[in-house]
């Protein structure tokens, strides 16, 4: 009788002392969760080169306008201002406008892209584009070489194509930049290809109209100040996040198809311009997921939060990018087009270049800026 007594208070007391020790190592891991999001290890000033300039000194975004031209997302709003930017008439970041046909010694460079390639988070001097322009005039001083930025914020490579065939076009360029790459992924991870059913049978590519539903009305956000026990807390978080994940690669677009509609739409876009005699350049996005950069203080917080934000998409964006360098490069010496994988530019940059999960200040704009202004200048005076 003893001997069982004996044994049952010998498995009560684990059972007691595992809880025990449950409940201090949830509750730990919680304060240093909290901690961590509450104490961020740096200033947004990081990728700023500019004394007293950082994130959110400037306009990320522009005022925008309903217009079908690019699949039924809108465009920049004509002449539209802000805090660091201007639009001129033609729905361009450019400080004027520009007549359809170009001046004698003239040479333009359209830049098309998301929200990276509008600028977001600079100011109209910070912003590559303008950089690029700046910065050949001392290489081809002879020549008046324009950098025009035809960005525009959330558009995939699909709406850059109706862009460039529909609008870009009209102004006569000699260079098209593709400044992309990013957004196809970000949108393919959501389960939405960004782009209408009826371009997608227009132009042969892959669609999707099983978009991801809202996560957070399927699951609310827990909080831990409804549990007395935090070790519950946590099991529920577990179980949770399991559920989410299978919902997450549940609706997913299928890696692949990424992939093949960006080559499809680098291959129908050089096939367009090289038949009008323009040259096709494509800089495939940098990615903070997917960069051989050292990273600093700031960066690596924003991997950290972005994680949790984005759940999935780290990882399913570094998959495809991996496999666009791999495939990019030969694809664009097959069909004549300029390849530029845009991580070369920044990686070796010890200072900071991204100020969120996607988007580079003030350095990371310069850099850029300064190696189209090169590229072009090596395609002008090349024989």
């Amino acid at each position: 009788m003893k001997n069982t007594t004996f044994k049952f208070l010998a498995v009560l007391s684990v059972l007691i002392l595992s809880f025990i020790s449950a409940e201090i190592l949830s509750r730990l891991y919680l304060f240093a969760v909290d901690y961590k999001d509450t104490h961020v290890p740096c200033t947004q000033a990081e990728s700023f080169e500019t004394p007293g300039e950082y994130f959110g000194l400037y306009d990320v975004i522009s005022e925008r306008t309903t217009d079908p031209i690019i699949g039924g997302l809108s465009i920049l709003k004509p002449y539209a201002t802000g805090k660091g930017y201007k639009i001129n008439g033609q729905s361009f970041r450019y400080d004027e406008d520009i007549p359809e046909k170009p001046g004698e010694n003239e040479v333009r460079v359209f830049i098309t892209g998301g929200s990276v390639a509008f600028g977001a988070g600079v100011n109209m001097d910070q912003v590559y584009s303008s950089v690029a322009e700046n910065y050949i005039k001392e290489l081809i001083p002879e020549s008046r070489v324009r950098f025009i930025n035809a960005g525009v914020g959330g558009v995939v490579s699909t709406n850059e194509r109706v862009w460039i065939e529909n609008h870009v076009i009209r102004y006569t360029p000699s260079y098209v930049i593709m400044f992309s790459g990013w957004n196809d992924t970000y949108y393919g991870q959501d389960g939405g290809s960004n782009f209408p059913k009826e371009l997608s049978k227009a132009y042969g590519l892959p669609f999707s109209e099983n978009k991801r539903p809202n996560i957070n009305k399927i699951f609310p956000p827990l909080s831990t100040d409804d549990y007395v026990l935090k070790s519950i807390y946590i099991i529920e978080l577990v179980i949770r996040n399991l559920r989410v994940g299978d919902i997450i690669y549940k609706y997913m677009i299928d890696e692949d198809d990424i992939i093949q509609i960006i080559l499809k739409n680098n291959y129908s876009i050089n096939s367009f311009l090289s038949d009008r005699g323009i040259k096709f350049i494509y800089y495939l996005q940098p990615s903070l997921f997917s960069t051989d950069k050292s990273l600093v203080e700031c960066e690596k917080y924003n991997i950290y939060y972005y994680n949790k934000l984005y759940r999935k998409f780290p990882e399913y964006n570094n998959r495809i990018y991996t496999k666009l360098r791999e495939i990019l490069p030969q694809h664009a010496r097959e069909y004549g087009y300029v390849y530029v994988d845009s991580d070369t530019i920044i990686n070796k940059s010890e200072d900071g270049i991204f100020f969120d999960f996607a988007h580079m200040g003030e350095r990371g704009n310069r850099l850029v800026g300064e190696h189209m202004a090169k590229l072009i200048h090596n395609l002008e005076t090349s024989p």
